[in-house]
């Protein structure tokens, strides 16, 4: 892939933080498509909502099938798109032009809008599941699905949030020193920054070997003594 098609195909992402159904009203295409993504991203929005309630019976549930619609829906628009490319190069055309056509932006804008979300739930399913070898292979896959995201920083939210999940998927899978790399670089990102310096932090202890405090250990007690002394002030400790 040439840089000049990278750079365009990174910067198509920019429709993830625009809000893309609405930039795509306008747009060529299959209406089709954009339903069925406006569906796979409201059953996503849905799936985040049980993880950020702590609802993590209905979330296990119901992460293995969204994941596969996702992963289903991208194939199917990639096929689409390498059918349009192969057909050009067959009659001698310009590739250059299809790429800038609305009949291979439209599927592409989509796919990586699937592509996405789909990084993200195989993450928050690994942290589902009980069995190791399913974990690592989920954490591998939201891995290279990050990574089609942090090969130009076109689009500084996409980028921040996709370095800040390939750091915690290489941090779940053991390895220390890639997850110190891209949070460290998550950290410079001001639309992450705040949550990558706390798995930074997380990530350099693991890599040092120390434990993490116990509930009854003095950096807990303090901590919890801490919260309490604003509410005894106002007299609703308990």
């Amino acid at each position: 892939m040439t840089g000049r098609r990278l750079v365009g195909r990174i910067a198509l992402a920019a429709l993830l933080a625009a809000g893309t159904p609405s930039r795509l009203a306008g747009a060529e295409g299959s209406d089709a498509d954009r339903a069925q993504l406006a569906r796979l991203e409201q059953r996503s929005k849905a799936f985040y909502e049980l993880l950020e309630h702590g609802d993590r019976e209905r979330a296990g549930a119901a992460w293995p099938a969204l994941a596969t619609d996702l992963a289903a829906f991208s194939a199917a628009l990639q096929t689409r798109l390498d059918r349009m490319r192969d057909d050009v190069m067959e009659r001698d055309g310009d590739l250059e032009e299809l790429y800038r056509s609305p009949r291979w932006r439209d599927p592409e804008v989509l796919s990586l809008v699937a592509t996405y979300h789909l990084a993200w739930v195989r993450y928050q399913g690994a942290q589902l599941v009980g069995d190791r070898a399913r974990k690592q292979a989920l954490l591998k896959q939201a891995i290279e699905g990050f990574s089609q995201f942090l090969l130009v920083n076109e689009v500084p939210e996409i980028y921040g949030e996709s370095l800040y999940g390939r750091g915690l998927a290489f941090l779940d899978l053991g390895d220390t020193a890639k997850a110190i790399e891209d949070l460290t670089a998550a950290s410079g990102e001001a639309t992450v920054a705040g949550k990558a310096r706390a798995a930074l932090e997380e990530a350099r202890r693991r890599a040092t070997g120390k434990q993490g405090p116990t509930e009854n250990e003095p950096e807990n007690l303090l901590a919890r003594l801490g919260d309490l002394l604003p509410r005894a002030a106002g007299g609703d400790a308990t």
